[in-house]
């Protein structure tokens, strides 16, 4: 089971449809079938009813819809903050003023900056 197969899951359980599914995603049906067998063989049971227009979730796909949709936002969380982590802005920053606007004006305006690059010194 990877993110992968997760993903056409929950897009199919969605979409209530392989063939939509597929389309939304960008894959062909035959694609996602094959990852939902490749799912079902893995887990054991059956994830859908195939009925003759639409696919109905059964109790085991309930449960694992729900657990792919954790899944899913935990990746893309951990990925956001790794991405803000590693586009962390660090330097040194040297500014020179008079004496008037280096005493009341810089302070406050260094506060906000000190907040939004806080690996700039």
């Amino acid at each position: 089971m990877d993110f992968h197969q997760l993903r056409v899951f929950v897009e199919a359980a969605k979409e209530k449809s392989f063939s939509r599914a597929a389309e939304k995603i960008f894959l062909s049906q035959p694609t996602v079938s094959a990852h939902i067998k490749s799912l079902e063989k893995e887990i054991g049971t059956l994830l859908f009813e195939r009925r003759q227009r639409e696919l109905k979730l059964t109790e085991a796909g309930k449960i694992l819809l729900r657990y792919a949709r954790e899944l899913l936002d935990k990746k893309e969380e951990a990925l956001a903050v790794i991405q803000k982590d590693t586009q962390a802005k660090e330097g040194r920053l040297e500014i020179a003023a008079s004496s008037v606007p280096g005493a009341y004006l810089l302070p406050p305006l260094l506060q906000v900056f000190n907040k939004i690059y806080p690996g700039v010194t």
